[in-house]
């Protein structure tokens, strides 16, 4: 007999965790069900800021350990894919980074879905209700790198935000560099315009990771939410075009009196779609899927933003981390200290990073870009919208590379691309639920994608000249021979990583957009009491880290359900 709940979250991620709690704790008190795939999240190990870097690499119990199809113009190459997996989603695993995106961004998702709900002035006022952000606790030495305005940040939001407390010499030599290229400081990344270089916003507070889970599950959760952990959901329930309750891979059923809400991400979300008859129905029908509902954009327009890492061995006087990293007692001493009080090296290691977002001429001159569609030009020629993304001064440690001076220091430049043009797809490799999805994400397929990341990577080869780094230079350990279409493009290829930001497998659109599967406010075309809560909504892919924008639609679901059903 199945259980019946008022509300049903498919998916414990970045948004299904804040969409759990805000229904549940309306005055209405509705009975909601959130159901997981993985883990309770409650092991803090996770919670370790300085292993930002690393738990999407080292904890696949948290992660689906994903493999991506292979990819004909890297050569054939099959990228691993991370994606969160537990309570908090990829807030789990990923490297805690907090960016909003451009204003410009969010005005052309408005246009795109026909609702001014999307602008970046309604959305400005959702991330403040979000966030928690406070600077007293920084240094006078940073304090001169960040100036938030009052007002223009959430100060009491459950998602605590902060930045560095204070600046490492390699920072601060990252900052000089960038100054030496004329690339003008932005005091505060998160202000609508992220253009210039500026100190790394991080979801973290009181030398603990900020996580979903940790911001609105485990500090208080209202008895009448409900948590099925290590529950795969099978498929939704379906009764003439209407979506009345959900089955697990294990048997256990649960109806729904008011809605379902997917809330499993861009990967899952148009898997659990497509295993339930919802999708393209020629794709359906060759796996032997009874056809609920013909939506043929249902697991297409996947996209992400992807880059590559180059590293640099410097010298003497840039930093301490090769002394610490490769020291198994000086880390095994900061892990207990981090295990005892949340304090110490592991509490603020990694910390110290800076984002330098660029317009490059050479991107916008091309004829890659002029062969684009004119509104696609339009916006990513508005002042705030970024070309491409340069991370300065990166813990990631050079893969296999050893140092036998441990004095010395490297450097690490991650060069990400902006606004992806090629598209992917998610698709069911058979009709089993325990089969993973293929998942194809295109990477660089279009002719404009692979100009932008060539020029965005010669751009972060011009650090290495400046004056700034010269004097501390020794050798690249890992880049591109030279600054030649051709040796980048190789180095591309070689190098190429995803930015794990999947989004647009259920887009959002205006109806009679033939890719379009939800409408603005997140309800399914054609399916009554279905919505889908995640970044697979996405009709464009923001130039940010994309965990804001996943609390964002979060958030936005709230407001919407709460409104059309009177919870409060």
């Amino acid at each position: 007999m199945a259980s019946t709940f008022d509300f049903i979250i498919v998916g414990g991620d970045t948004a299904g965790c804040l969409l759990a709690k805000r229904l549940a704790s309306t005055k209405k008190k509705p009975s909601v069900l959130l159901v997981e795939a993985g883990g309770d999240g409650l092991d803090t190990t996770h919670r370790m800021p300085a292993n930002r870097f690393l738990n999407a690499f080292t904890k696949p119990d948290w992660d689906y350990n994903y493999v991506l199809t292979p990819n004909p113009v890297l050569d054939g190459k099959a990228l691993p894919y991370a994606r969160g997996k537990g309570l908090g989603g990829s807030s789990l695993i990923n490297f805690m980074v907090y960016t909003r995106g451009a204003t410009a961004d969010y005005d052309r998702w408005a246009e795109l879905v026909g609702s001014e709900e999307w602008t970046w002035q309604k959305s400005e006022e959702r991330f403040k209700r979000i966030e928690s952000i406070s600077t007293d606790e920084l240094s006078p030495e940073v304090k001169k790198y960040v100036n938030i305005e009052p007002g223009s940040m959430g100060t009491d939001g459950p998602v605590q935000i902060s930045l560095s407390s204070t600046l490492d010499a390699g920072l601060k030599i990252s900052l000089e560099s960038a100054a030496e290229l004329d690339i003008p400081l932005n005091l505060n990344l998160n202000s609508g315009n992220p253009m210039g270089v500026g100190l790394d916003f991080l979801a973290t507070k009181a030398g603990l990771r900020t996580t979903s889970a940790s911001a609105h599950i485990h500090s208080e959760k209202p008895d009448n939410l409900i948590i099925w952990t290590n529950a795969q959901v099978a498929k939704i329930v379906l009764e003439d075009k209407k979506a009345v309750g959900i089955e697990t891979t294990d048997g256990r059923k649960a109806s729904s009196t008011t809605e379902v809400i997917l809330c499993a991400g861009a990967i899952n979300s148009p898997q659990v779609l497509l295993l339930s008859g919802i999708g393209p129905a020629a794709e359906l029908a060759t796996l032997n899927i009874e056809v609920k509902h013909d939506l043929s954009g249902v697991g297409e327009n996947l996209q992400d933003h992807c880059g590559s890492p180059i590293f640099h061995h410097l010298g003497h006087g840039v930093s301490d981390r090769v002394a610490f990293m490769f020291n198994p007692e000086k880390v095994k001493a900061a892990e207990d200290q981090w295990l005892r009080d949340h304090t110490g090296e592991m509490a603020t290691a990694q910390h110290e990073t800076a984002l330098s977002f660029h317009k490059d001429p050479a991107v916008t001159n091309s004829k890659e870009f002029k062969a684009l569609d004119s509104s696609i030009q339009a916006w990513i020629n508005e002042p705030t919208v970024p070309n491409y993304e340069i991370i300065l001064n990166a813990g990631i440690q050079p893969p296999g590379y050893t140092f036998d001076d441990k004095e010395d220091a490297f450097l690490n430049i991650f060069v990400i691309m902006m606004h992806p043009l090629s598209r992917g797809s998610v698709k069911l490799q058979s009709a089993n639920p325990a089969d993973p999805p293929l998942v194809d994400m295109a990477f660089m397929q279009h002719p404009f994608d692979r100009l932008n990341l060539i020029s965005a990577v010669r751009k972060a080869m011009q650090f290495m000249e400046t004056k700034t780094y010269a004097k501390f230079w020794k050798h690249l350990i890992f880049g591109p021979k030279s600054s030649s279409d051709e040796d980048v493009w190789e180095f591309i290829k070689l190098s190429l990583s995803p930015i794990w930001h999947a989004n647009g497998s259920v887009m959002m659109g205006k109806k009679g957009d033939k890719m379009a599967c939800v409408d603005s406010e997140l309800r399914v075309y054609g399916i009554e009491s279905l919505r889908v809560a995640d970044l697979s909504v996405c009709p464009l892919t923001p130039s940010n880290h994309s965990q804001a924008t996943a609390y964002l639609v979060g958030e936005f679901a709230a407001e919407k359900i709460i409104q059309e059903h009177n919870l409060d």
